[in-house]
C-alpha cells in the first residue's frame, strides 16, 4: 500500500523530471536538500521553482488534448489523483457543493426527505480561498444548456457583448460523512481513462512506467466514473466498454468542462479571458447523498479592494452564513443588514442592466423564511401546547367526564326504545 507521502513525492519527482532543468532545479540541487546542506538561497530557488512549475504544468494541461498527452503528463496525472483521492478519503474535511438561488428553494422547501449532496462537488479548501468570479471559472460553471428552447448560463451575464461571471455564488458545505466518501467517485473524461489503459498495456514503454499504471488502474477500478458530454460519446463508449468486459459508471455532463486531470478545464465562455484555474481535486457524488447535521448554506462575496477576477492567486472571499440544517430541520440564520450590505457592495460596479439582472439572483432573509415555511410541516401553536402540558390530567379527567357522560346517555336511550316496544 503507497502512504499519501510516497504518492506525493512521485507527482513531485515526475514534475521535476519534466520542467526541472527549464527552472533551474537539478539532481546535484535535489540531493543537497536531501542531505540537508542546500544554502538558503537554494531552498528559496527550490521553493520559487516549485510554484511556478505547478503553474506551467497547468497552463500545459488546459492548452492541451489528452490525446496529445505525453507520456510524462499521464504519469504526472495519475500522481496528482492518487495522492488527492488519498487526502480525500483519509481526512474528514468539509465538503462543498455551489448552487443556485433555485437550488436554495428547492433545499428549503424540499418536503419528502432530507437534504442530500449529488453530482459535482468537491473539498470545501479547494473554493475557500477562491472569490465567486474565481469560482466560476475553477469548476467549470460556464457551461449552457437549453430550458424550454433558451440558452441558460446559470453563472454568466452578457454586458453588452461582455460575458461577466456572476460576482456572487451560494455554497452548501456538509461535514464530511461515510455516505459522502462511498459515492463520491473520481471524475474521468473517457479519453485520459483510454491513455491509462493503453500506458498498463503498452510493450515499448518501460516496463516500471506499465506497472505504475497497472497499479494505478488496479488501485482505482471501484472510484472512477466516466464523464461524457453527449450521447454520440456516450453510446460509443458503452460499446468499448462492453468489448472490454468493464463496469465503470459512466455519466452524462452538460457541457462539461471536466477533464479529470486535476487541472480543470473552464468551458468555452472563458476561454478568451485566460480565468482562474488551479489543480484540484473535483469529485462526482453519483447518487443523492444525505447531508451531516451541521450542513450550512452561505453566500459568498468578493473580498473589499482586491481584484476578484485574477487570473494569478486566489483572491478570497467573504462568506455570509445564510441557513443551518441542524439534522431534522432548516434554519434560517441570515443576517439580514449583513446580506443586504454585501449585495449592495457587489452590484454597485454593475451597470443598471446587469444590477437588474443580478438582483434577481439574490436572497433575502425574508424569502428565505418564506421559503423554509412553505417547507415546514403543520405545527401546533406553541402556547397550545403548554396548555395542554400544564393541563394534561384535566383534560384527561374532562374526556373521561365526557365518555362516561356519553355512555349513560346510550344507556337512557337504548332503555327508551325498549320501552316503547313493549
Amino acid at each position: 500500500m503507497i502512504t499519501a507521502s510516497e504518492r506525493e513525492a512521485f507527482f513531485q519527482d515526475k514534475l521535476i523530471e519534466k520542467y526541472g532543468e527549464e527552472y533551474g532545479i537539478t539532481t546535484e540541487l535535489l540531493e543537497k536538500i536531501d542531505r540537508g546542506t542546500a544554502t538558503e538561497e537554494e531552498l528559496n530557488t527550490y521553493t520559487r521553482s516549485a510554484d511556478k512549475m505547478v503553474v506551467k504544468f497547468k497552463q500545459d494541461m488546459r492548452a492541451t488534448e489528452p490525446e496529445n498527452y505525453s507520456v510524462q503528463d499521464i504519469e504526472i496525472v495519475m500522481a496528482m489523483i492518487d495522492a488527492n483521492y488519498l487526502n480525500f478519503q483519509n481526512k474528514d474535511e468539509p465538503f462543498s457543493k455551489v448552487i443556485t438561488e433555485s437550488g436554495i428553494e428547492y433545499l428549503l422547501t424540499d418536503k419528502s426527505k432530507n437534504p442530500t449532496i449529488r453530482n459535482f462537488s468537491a473539498s470545501s479548501r479547494h473554493s475557500e480561498n477562491l472569490s465567486p468570479q474565481q469560482i466560476v471559472s475553477q469548476f467549470g460553471l460556464d457551461y449552457e444548456y437549453e430550458d424550454n428552447g433558451e440558452k441558460v448560463t446559470p453563472y454568466l451575464l452578457k454586458d453588452g457583448d461582455n460575458i461577466q461571471r456572476q460576482p456572487f455564488v451560494y455554497a452548501m458545505e456538509t461535514p464530511m460523512n461515510e455516505g459522502i466518501k462511498a459515492n463520491a467517485k473520481l471524475p474521468i473524461d473517457p479519453r485520459i481513462m483510454e491513455r491509462f489503459e493503453k500506458m498498463a498495456e503498452d510493450n515499448r514503454i518501460p516496463s516500471q512506467t506499465r506497472k505504475q499504471a497497472e497499479d494505478f488502474l488496479a488501485r482505482n477500478k471501484d472510484n472512477f466514473c466516466l464523464i461524457v458530454r453527449n450521447i454520440e460519446d456516450k453510446k460509443r463508449l458503452e460499446e468499448r466498454l462492453k468489448q472490454q468486459d468493464s463496469k465503470y459508471e459512466i455519466i452524462s455532463a452538460q457541457d462539461a468542462p471536466y477533464t479529470g486531470n486535476t487541472a480543470p478545464q473552464h468551458g468555452t465562455k472563458l476561454k478568451s479571458q485566460d480565468a482562474y484555474v488551479d489543480i484540484v481535486q473535483e469529485m462526482f457524488v453519483t447518487k443523492p447523498t444525505e447531508v451531516s447535521p451541521g450542513t450550512k448554506i452561505y453566500a459568498k462575496f468578493p473580498k473589499k479592494k482586491v481584484d476578484a477576477e485574477r487570473a494569478d492567486l486566489p483572491a478570497g472571499s467573504k462568506k455570509v452564513p445564510i441557513a443551518e440544517w441542524d439534522g431534522e430541520n432548516w434554519k434560517v440564520i441570515a443576517d439580514e443588514k449583513k446580506l443586504k450590505r454585501n449585495f449592495k457592495r457587489t452590484l454597485d460596479k454593475y451597470s443598471d442592466s446587469v444590477k437588474e439582472k443580478l438582483k434577481k439572483k439574490t436572497v433575502s432573509r425574508e424569502q428565505l423564511k418564506k421559503w423554509k415555511k412553505e417547507g415546514d410541516p403543520p405545527q401546533k401553536p406553541k402556547e397550545l401546547d403548554n396548555h395542554i402540558r400544564k393541563n394534561r390530567s384535566k383534560v384527561v379527567k374532562r374526556f373521561q367526564s365526557g365518555v362516561s357522560l356519553l355512555a349513560k346517555l346510550r344507556r337512557r336511550k337504548k332503555k327508551q326504545k325498549t320501552t316503547a316496544n313493549s
